[in-house]
């Protein structure tokens, strides 16, 4: 009997063994840089520099609309829900495919985005929402900054699968992606986290200047550590460089970052995602962006907000996480939130759109 339970013992720790080994083996490590993944169609043509250029940077929350609170939107992991169905996940890409087509931006900023998730049934959200927009964008840029064969969370038990993708109307050259800091986490487990990243696309105007457009979703859960000024100060190195070097840029996405202005408005079950001070400050004090530091400055303007919770009541936006930044080279045309009846069943998040110009060149 003692030699049986020893069996049988050493049998379930090899298998656990055995499960982590192939779980580990199979997840995504990232360089802390690497090419991302490209597709353009021949004959897509360059950035002109005569007229505006729309940018649309939008969190779609993996099509999964409102009628959920998942696990991570509560507290200790509290929500009581794992995954959309997969009507709602029809459904939402269509209300979201509505939205890109109606709005049309030049360039698109597309944060979670699910691809081989288990929770949207392995589904590859891109190549269904490219069928729904029928080759409006020509040029795709993507990096995943989620993958795993299995990960082990009582709230996951399946595979994952995350994406950033930038969709455009004209040629992408290159595309990098650069590894965020991460929030401390043992080594045997880290891997199977979010791997937070800026998905970097390299895009010649018409005249073959270079133009960086930059996408990410940055920390959202830094559980009392520092990693969002980590972040921070990665992407304003970045930013700082491009424009030491003269290369035009525009930097958007989910930031969960919340304006200083904001902090003392929220609920207090809801504050100890965010520091005080806020890091976007440095972000705000040093670029242009849309919404402007200006517009931040007067709290909870209801136009700039972007952020609505998942929860069982009916929730307007009631915070500003989302941005578009972008470099002196450009001027500000037109800037807006669209917080509509259909963006707000779509996704937790509002789109944020900005349309710049180029700041006429004045040679020494």
């Amino acid at each position: 009997m003692k030699k049986t339970l020893i069996f049988c013992i050493f049998l379930t720790m090899a298998s656990v063994a055995g499960i982590w080994i192939y779980a580990f083996t199979n997840t995504y490590k990232p360089h802390p840089v690497e090419a991302a993944h490209i597709q353009c169609l021949p004959d897509t043509p360059n950035l002109p520099e005569n007229r505006p250029l729309k940018v649309m940077s939008y969190n779609v929350q993996y099509m999964a609309g409102r009628d959920y609170i998942f696990y991570y939107d509560l507290p200790g992991m509290k929500g009581p829900d794992k995954r959309p169905s997969a009507s709602s996940v029809d459904e939402n890409l269509m209300r979201i495919a509505n939205i890109i087509k109606r709005e049309s931006p030049d360039v698109l900023l597309l944060q979670e985005m699910h691809n081989g998730h288990s929770a949207t049934d392995h589904r590859n959200l891109l190549a269904e929402l490219q069928q729904r927009l029928k080759k409006l964008y020509p040029c795709t840029a993507r990096t995943d900054y989620w993958r795993s064969s299995l990960v082990l969370h009582p709230k996951i038990m399946g595979a994952v699968g995350m994406e950033l993708v930038t969709l455009s109307k004209y040629q992408i050259q290159e595309a990098t992606r650069f590894q965020l800091p991460q929030t401390p986490k043992p080594w045997f487990s880290g891997p199977f986290h979010i791997q937070r990243a800026i998905l970097e696309t390299d895009i010649r105007t018409e005249v073959g200047r270079l133009v960086k457009i930059m996408n990410t979703h940055l920390e959202a859960f830094p559980n009392d550590s520092d990693v969002k000024a980590k972040e921070v100060d990665f992407s304003l190195r970045l930013l700082r460089g491009y424009e030491a070097a003269g290369i035009p840029w525009i930097f958007g996405g989910d930031l969960n970052l919340v304006p200083q202005e904001q902090l003392d408005l929220l609920n207090t079950e809801e504050r100890y995602l965010y520091s005080y001070p806020s890091e976007l400050t440095t972000l705000l004090e040093r670029f242009p962006s849309i919404p402007s530091k200006s517009a931040l400055s007067k709290g909870k303007s209801p136009k700039w907000l972007t952020y609505s919770p998942n929860r069982y009541e009916d929730i307007a936006p009631d915070r500003t996480l989302d941005y578009v930044f972008y470099a002196p080279d450009w001027r500000k045309v037109e800037g807006y939130v669209l917080s509509d009846t259909e963006a707000h069943l779509a996704s937790d998040h509002m789109p944020v759109v900005a349309v710049l110009e180029f700041v006429p060149f004045v040679a020494n």
